[in-house]
């Protein structure tokens, strides 16, 4: 949903994004229910895994308390992704690609409160790795990006932002198009990944190699196209 602009080049108001806020936070809040009851359920002295090597196996732990700290992140990024926006010096062209910049928002919050199910499970006697589904929700929020990155319109803090898409407007349409394609296939192959159970070192070998492809990718297709736009910034 585009915003309305004024005479300042400004948004009049920005409703959409009060929505989404109180949707995150719903879900931050939830979240953090959730916690409670898992803390609640911790016998004295229970550990909380944090990090997991390779083999999908926890090597490093916290205290019971640390089992809030995803929703209190989800929190934290529900407001980061709020407040940013007002200090955008293209606010006006972020904002009217609100539509793209609320689904990634919801996705990486939504993606961030999922990972509790494994956690919960680990904490509660089912040791689980949450490998597959962090892989999951990369491949999602990849296809995410991927459908709405050519419908962005150019700004300093949302989307491929290099110093020739930054001053081209076609440079930056021509390279978010291409863009998108690059990780809508990112997103479809780390999915089929996890679906067919691809290790994980593998996949995080592919991850590694795709991004090094798409940064090099973009820079290079952004700079040749800014070569022949006539209209680019000096």
């Amino acid at each position: 949903m585009s915003t309305p602009l004024n005479s300042n080049d400004q948004p009049a108001a920005i409703p959409s994004l009060h929505r989404t806020l109180g949707i995150s936070l719903v879900a931050s809040l939830v979240t953090g229910l959730f916690s409670a009851w898992i803390y609640f359920q911790l016998p004295e002295g229970a550990l909380i895994p944090v990090h997991w090597n390779l083999a999908g196996e926890a090597d490093r732990h916290g205290g019971a308390a640390t089992i809030f700290l995803l929703p209190g992140l989800m929190a934290g990024m529900s407001l980061l992704f709020y407040f940013l926006p007002r200090i955008e010096p293209r606010r006006a062209h972020l904002l009217a690609s609100s539509k793209a910049y609320r689904w990634v928002w919801l996705v990486i919050v939504l993606m961030i409160g999922a990972m509790q199910i494994p956690l919960a499970q680990s904490v509660l006697g089912r040791p689980t790795s949450p490998t597959p589904w962090m892989h999951t929700g990369l491949g999602v929020l990849l296809l995410v990006i991927g459908n709405f990155l050519g419908k962005v319109r150019s700004n300093f803090m949302f989307g491929v932002r290099t110093p020739w898409t930054l001053s081209s407007e076609l440079a930056w349409n021509k390279t978010h198009r291409l863009a998108g394609w690059i990780f809508a296939l990112g997103g479809v192959l780390m999915l089929l990944g996890v679906v067919l159970q691809v290790p994980e070192l593998r996949l995080m070998r592919f991850f590694a190699a795709w991004g090094g492809m798409l940064v090099v990718t973009c820079l290079i297709y952004s700079y040749l196209v800014w070569r022949r736009d006539p209209n680019k910034a000096p």
